[in-house]
């Protein structure tokens, strides 16, 4: 019998789960302006690869 594989998350909801996490950080200003830039980029740019 062939062990099944749970269901893989929609592609991008950990990258959209991963952004909010992040917007509320900046929202609560626990990172700079620059920092989310930052790392908003480097999110986005994993997601286009």
């Amino acid at each position: 019998m062939a062990a099944t594989q749970p269901a893989a998350p929609a592609e991008g909801t950990d990258y959209v789960q991963r952004l909010e996490q992040l917007k509320a950080l900046f929202d609560k200003g626990l990172v700079t302006e620059d920092e989310y830039s930052r790392a908003k980029a480097e999110i986005l740019a994993k997601l286009t690869r």
